[in-house]
């Protein structure tokens, strides 16, 4: 295994859970109430996060038809161009989003940064309690930074100079903002069932607060 900036070891390919260092549980952890399956999980993030993506989907429609940014043939002509582009920005971004996860942890604590390229994915796992707040954060962090802040910015015209640029981050943000759906649902759940003055901890697959 690799160490890296920020205790941040490269642990290889996750297969199961017997391969995550469990850490220690405080004697008056509580588990989260959560769905016992990922899919059951990404259905209701995205059911809660629905709302949020119609009304993104509603204002860049009409930013585009309104401003005549650009049409549905430039669409077609650099299309080639978008998909290999986006292709290899989502697999960048897949690295950045789980680095920006594992710095919300305390600088001192090992993160475990693991692959699972059966679903083109990855995913950093950490046993160390965090505040509420700052766990909320962790959650929502790369999604702010990668997707909602590039939104905003195409919404302001900043990439309007560019119509290659500007269909090209929009596409990115939205695929930030999708990529989000499992850390929405954990935010949800953070803020459902733990008080304002209790920690968060991971062990295992599973989540636990506790009040110290």
């Amino acid at each position: 295994e690799t160490q890296y900036l920020f205790n941040i070891k490269l642990k290889g390919i996750y297969k199961n859970e017997n391969q995550l260092s469990k850490g220690n549980l405080h004697k008056n952890s509580i588990m989260f109430d959560e769905p016992n399956s990922i899919s059951e999980s990404f259905l209701k993030g995205f059911l809660i996060s629905t709302p949020f993506f119609i009304l993104a989907i509603i204002a860049c429609y009409l930013k585009i038809k309104t401003n005549n940014i650009f049409s549905l043939s430039f669409f077609k002509d650099n299309l080639d161009l978008i998909a290999i582009s986006t292709c290899l920005s989502s697999l960048i971004n897949l690295f950045i989003h789980e680095f920006l996860h594992a710095v919300c942890f305390p600088k001192d604590k090992i993160k475990e940064l693991w692959l699972k390229p059966n679903e083109l994915s990855a995913f950093i796992y950490c046993t160390a309690p965090l505040k509420k707040a700052r766990f909320i954060w962790l959650c929502l962090c790369p999604n702010i930074i990668l997707g909602l802040l590039p939104l905003l910015l195409w919404f302001i015209g900043t990439f309007d100079f560019n119509k290659t640029l500007s269909l090209f981050m929009l596409i990115i943000s939205f695929l930030n903002l999708l990529c989000g759906i499992g850390d929405y649902y954990n935010t949800y759940l953070v803020i459902r069932q733990v008080p304002k003055n209790a920690l968060v901890q991971t062990h295992g697959l599973k989540a636990y607060w506790f009040i110290p």
